[in-house]
């Protein structure tokens, strides 16, 4: 049964390691439109603690016996990416809306099946490109969408950092190889912004990376692509930036170049003198040139969730990436990926 427009959604959580202990259950347990039900992890240790933290007493080892229960209407799946296939396949199979982390799948294959399965079932699929929603992204796609710097030509997306070494060396290791890598992993969410700025698919891709240190994929990568509508897309992801230093940089930003101007949005974090984040976000125009600094929330996990419910009240997706826009991200950074392995040049 849908849940009424009256009713909070009942929810389970899938994979309770390190996202969802910052984003996912965070925004679970303090959106007015959800209930957090059940949770299900393979760490016992870590199911109890979230269990007496979050106050959620129904937890399980096996996620089928979270599908089982007929009183939850959605999952989120929050499990290591060679997982994502078979917890949204049996999800469907269970007759649950799904929103699930991204990236949606480890190959074009498997997210195509998860795609169907889950449209077979009629049940809704969003997936976690919280950029979309995270500021200032919202407002740089209505000074776009507005004209306010002419007609985009230039894509450009940036995200050099330490990578997932922060969370430690074991989740490290995973997110470099199952994870595929930093311009999967993390890059893949410059694909779905490139693609949701331009509202256009990838025409073309080509791609170069470099290997730094012993893991199969590479650790920095750069690739320049042309959308179907013209406009020239940069996407540049690395996890080498002071990887291996006693103090830490990055520099994450976008920006989008137009025949009237410029949007740009700076992200960057020095930890020289304890830890400082300036974030920014500059329009340059005809009419107007401002700067402005930011400090609201970086990650929209609350509001991705509250719009999952709200479109599983409603009964279609509202303004959320579907699977179909996992799917073709997916594309898009596993051909960077593989162009970066094998050294290929096109011409």
């Amino acid at each position: 049964m849908e849940a009424e427009m009256s009713e909070k959604v009942r929810f389970g959580l899938i994979g309770c390691g390190t996202v969802a202990g910052y984003g996912h259950i965070p925004a679970l347990t303090t959106c007015p439109k959800i209930e957090l039900v059940a949770l299900s992890d393979l760490n016992l240790d870590r199911l109890a603690e979230l269990s007496e933290k979050y106050g959620v007493s129904a937890t399980y080892k096996n996620y089928h016996d979270l599908l089982a229960r007929d009183d939850i209407d959605a999952v989120g799946v929050a499990v290591p990416l060679d997982q994502h296939h078979a917890v949204v396949i049996d999800a469907a199979c269970a007759g649950k809306h799904v929103f699930c982390e991204k990236p949606i799948a480890p190959t074009v294959e498997l997210a195509q099946e998860m795609v169907q399965a889950m449209e077979k079932a009629g049940k809704l699929f969003a997936i976690n490109f919280e950029m979309r929603h995270s500021e200032p992204h919202p407002e740089m796609k209505t000074l776009l969408d507005e004209g306010t710097i002419g007609e985009l030509k230039v894509f450009r997306g940036i995200g050099n950092w330490m990578g997932g070494r922060w969370a430690g060396v074991d989740r490290y290791k995973m997110l470099i190889t199952v994870g595929l890598g930093p311009i999967v992993d993390c890059g893949i969410h410059y694909f779905d912004q490139c693609r949701w700025f331009t509202g256009s698919e990838f025409a073309e891709i080509q791609a170069m990376g470099t290997f730094i240190e012993n893991y199969p994929n590479p650790d920095h990568v750069i690739a320049t692509c042309r959308m179907e509508n013209g406009v020239l897309a940069i996407i540049e992801q690395g996890w080498a930036y002071t990887h291996n230093t006693p103090c830490h940089e990055a520099n994450l930003r976008i920006d989008l170049i137009g025949t009237e101007g410029l949007i740009s949005y700076s992200n960057s974090q020095c930890s020289i003198e304890g830890e400082e984040t300036r974030r920014e976000l500059s329009l340059y125009s005809k009419s107007a040139c401002w700067r402005k600094r930011l400090t609201s929330a970086q990650k929209a996990f609350g509001k991705m969730y509250s719009l999952f419910a709200q479109s599983i009240m409603e009964g279609r997706l509202l303004d959320l990436p579907s699977g179909y826009d996992g799917v073709q991200a997916l594309k898009a950074a596993l051909t960077a990926l593989e162009l970066a392995k094998s050294g290929a040049v096109t011409s």
